[in-house]
């Protein structure tokens, strides 16, 4: 039986117990029949409940069994790992190797070494305003607060506008 028709069994069981013992009653009102089947019902569908609970727990394999005994390819694979000695900074041989930004950057803009990074050569921009670096370090960045509240305000005004 599955476990749904466990629990109506027993749901239906209590139902219809619970009314023949309200109807039992002496001067039985209906309220009391219908309360004392709403109470088995009730006490049928925990009783339906637990028994479903137990069957599943007794299908499924115990975990309180014995686990098998670690072999040795497990036990090495738990080993910590060998450590590996730092090196001090700058004799690592890869770093030798690299060159320089300016040179890569002269390499990838096809540029002389001293052009490339030469401050003096003004840039050619399309949006001067924001190329001009003087105007931009004269005004300090805005906080994350007060750019907020800037939208905010933005979009009440706007909110206005439209009704």
């Amino acid at each position: 039986m599955s476990d749904d028709a466990l629990v109506f069994v027993c749901v239906t069981a209590g139902t219809g117990l619970g009314a023949m013992v309200g109807s039992a009653l002496p001067g039985a009102r209906p309220e009391t029949i219908v309360f004392f089947a709403a109470a088995g019902s009730a006490a049928g569908a925990i009783a339906g409940s637990v028994t479903s609970m137990i069957r599943t727990a007794s299908r499924c394999p115990s975990r309180s069994r014995e686990r098998p005994k670690n072999d040795v390819a497990t036990l090495r694979h738990r080993q910590s790992p060998k450590i590996i000695p730092v090196r001090k900074p700058g004799t690592e041989p890869e770093l030798q190797k690299l060159t320089p930004f300016r040179k890569r950057l002269a390499k990838f803009t096809h540029q002389n070494e001293s052009e490339v990074m030469d401050d003096s050569v003004g840039h050619d921009s399309k949006m001067r305003f924001w190329s001009l670096a003087s105007i931009v370090s004269l005004v300090p960045p805005k906080s994350a607060r007060l750019i907020r509240q800037c939208l905010l305000s933005i979009r009440r005004a706007a909110g206005r506008d439209r009704a």
